[in-house]
């Protein structure tokens, strides 16, 4: 159990708006997969995905045969699949299968391994094939394509239902070496599906390559952060060019509340290892987070909360499980007053992109690392 003072919201609303900007841009025609992995990028998944699949949501996206099976529970009709990796055995493989869980296929032991499986269990496995166009992660190699195809022929069991890949740089303004891979899956999924003699779900696009390149939309796009509301693209005149209306809405505010407030004289220090010497008389507000909870340790001394509408410093180091704060010249601050960490408290925001600069990460870091375990609540 996570303290009961630390709250994660997450917007109904706005987890829906994404959902249609997104709608809106790539037409009826081309069906929209939303991934949930890593706990829905920290936002809850079992909070999440059920809006996604009321939302319209096509598919759903995951990182593992773990996250699929935990999904399948929340998501009983949508079409889920893995992604990346296939674990937990061959038990795991069978439940995929029962439950229609798609399957990624990179190697051609996997291949034989759904073939065993499902032959057994006398069922199709479905899958899509992996292949690395140039981000050099899973995948079979585009000049594996020969030897893949003469599995598939000879496999009885599996059905090849899509094939994929992943743009590498496709925030880049450089498109040089994207282009260059759009046109090595151009040419994959163009002899794979004349071998095959039909045609499949054929699918590149993550969130920032579905506004930069829309020649790359194939049968279907995986929105993956930008569906939480954390613009992907950088140069947002990118996006406004082509499509003016386009908006996304953060989805996730991260709040709790003070637990004692305390005033110090000049000169006293504060946290481990004395990081911080008052200047001057100080108010102090301690809270019940730290890095256990995912306020990450590099914000010692440098980041800030927002109390009562202002911002107020983090004051040495920041524990495991208690931060100090600042807040001299904030009027009525008491145990109980309610402290933002991600979100807006009238006019004052610290957002997600803000808090990754401070720390020289990026924003999928900072979501994804906050605990699991701390509730997370819908709001409207």
């Amino acid at each position: 159990m996570h303290n009961a003072l630390t709250e994660i919201r997450i917007s109904r609303s706005a987890l829906i708006h994404n959902v249609k900007a997104f709608r809106g841009v790539i037409g009826p025609k081309v069906q929209l997969m939303v991934v949930v992995k890593s706990n829905a990028y920290g936002h809850g998944v079992g909070e999440c995905a059920p809006i996604f699949a009321k939302a319209g949501v096509d598919w759903f996206g995951v990182a593992s045969l773990t996250e699929a099976l935990q999904l399948r529970h929340i998501v009983k009709t949508k079409p889920i699949l893995v992604l990346s990796f296939v674990d937990g055995g061959t038990a795991a493989i069978e439940k995929a299968i029962q439950q229609g869980i798609r399957l990624p296929a990179y190697t051609k032991e996997q291949l034989r391994q759904y073939q065993r499986i499902a032959q057994r269990l006398k069922k199709s496995a479905f899958i899509h094939l992996k292949f690395d166009t140039g981000t050099s992660r899973i995948g079979f190699l585009p000049e594996e394509l020969p030897m893949v195809v003469w599995y598939l022929q000879r496999l009885t069991n599996v059905q090849v239902e899509g094939v994929y890949s992943h743009f590498s740089e496709v925030e880049s303004n450089n498109k040089k070496f994207t282009l260059k891979q759009l046109d090595c899956f151009t040419t994959l999924v163009n002899n794979l599906e004349s071998s095959l003699a039909r045609r499949l779900i054929k699918h590149i696009d993550c969130s920032a390559g579905v506004l930069l390149e829309p020649q790359s939309h194939f049968d279907m796009v995986r929105v993956g952060m930008s569906a939480y509301g954390i613009h992907t693209v950088q140069d947002r005149k990118l996006i406004k060019h082509t499509y003016p209306k386009f908006s996304l809405i953060p989805v996730l505010t991260f709040h709790t509340t003070v637990i004692q407030v305390k005033r110090v004289t000049k000169g006293v220090t504060i946290g481990y290892n004395r990081t911080f010497t008052c200047k001057k008389p100080t108010t102090i507000a301690v809270l019940p987070v730290g890095y256990w909870d995912g306020l990450d340790r590099k914000l010692s001394n440098i980041g800030s909360v927002i109390i009562n509408g202002k911002h107020a410093p983090i004051r040495g180091r920041v524990c495991m499980n208690l931060t100090m704060v600042d807040v001299t010249g904030i009027a009525a601050v008491h145990v109980g007053s309610q402290v933002t960490f991600i979100g807006c408290a009238g006019p004052t925001c610290l957002t997600v992109e803000a808090l990754a600069k401070q720390i020289g990460t990026i924003s999928y870091e900072v979501l994804t690392r906050l605990n699991p375990s701390i509730a997370r609540s819908l709001a409207p």
